[in-house]
């Protein structure tokens, strides 16, 4: 069974004939995708032998063999793109996300959607999904096992955010996602925690160092004033 952050990024792939799954580790969300009739085909790349080891194992046993595809690739480098695709990146870093992309994208443009789930640096990635000429058609923010991650969802279009929105997500904030509120909360709290350790100190480091926090609770109440509005 895959886990609740997989899922709901499979979710946003429902529908296309074909599936690339860009560093696809144990092949988890092509096997739940295909298994489940919400794709055809589906490619499974990843530039570790190991990993593809584990894959090709995972599909042999739910004998999906005639259906995924296991292919050694840095990024999209050794994969084609063929008609009605969609692409999965997830689990690693946006500036590894970014340079993916940027490394074929001439090949991502093709993609009919393209998801992405950066586990940091967000505000770069939706920054360069705007670049390659790409808009956000929707984005989630989830939590999972004590863990919060990011969804985004591209199609070809052409857009651009405010520095709040490339920061905090523009749809996140239109839906006034309660995971988002509830997480904004919990920062602010624990924010408010290390001020008061900071006070204690009452050195030019932590002084500065509590300027900076206020800025930050600032910054995360004008968001939290959003959903208010």
């Amino acid at each position: 069974m895959i886990s609740k952050r997989l899922k709901k990024i499979s979710e946003y792939a429902h529908g296309f004939e074909n599936l690339i799954d860009i560093g696809t580790d144990h092949a988890y969300i092509p096997i739940h995708l295909v298994k489940n009739n919400y794709v055809e085909n589906a490619v499974a790349a990843d530039v570790g032998k190991g990993p593809l080891l584990s894959a090709d194992k995972n599909i042999s046993d739910n004998k999906l063999e005639g259906n995924i595809t296991t292919i050694l690739s840095d990024g999209f480098k050794n994969v084609e793109i063929k008609e009605n695709t969609v692409a999965i990146i997830a689990g690693m870093g946006g500036m590894l996300i970014n340079k993916i992309l940027s490394d074929s994208d001439s090949k991502v443009k093709k993609l009919n959607r393209l998801i992405v789930q950066p586990q940091r640096d967000v505000y770069e990635t939706r920054k360069k999904v705007h670049e390659l000429g790409f808009e956000i058609i929707d984005e989630d923010f989830i939590e999972d096992e004590g863990k919060h991650y990011v969804i985004i969802v591209c199609e070809k279009g052409n857009e651009k955010y405010t520095e709040l929105e490339y920061k905090y997500g523009k749809i996140v904030l239109e839906t006034k996602n309660k995971v988002f509120r509830n997480f904004l909360n919990k920062q602010i709290a624990n924010y408010e925690k290390i001020k008061s350790k900071l006070k204690r100190e009452n050195t030019e480091v932590a002084i500065k160092r509590i300027k900076e926090i206020d800025s930050l609770i600032n910054e995360f109440k004008e968001v939290l004033d959003t959903y208010e509005a």
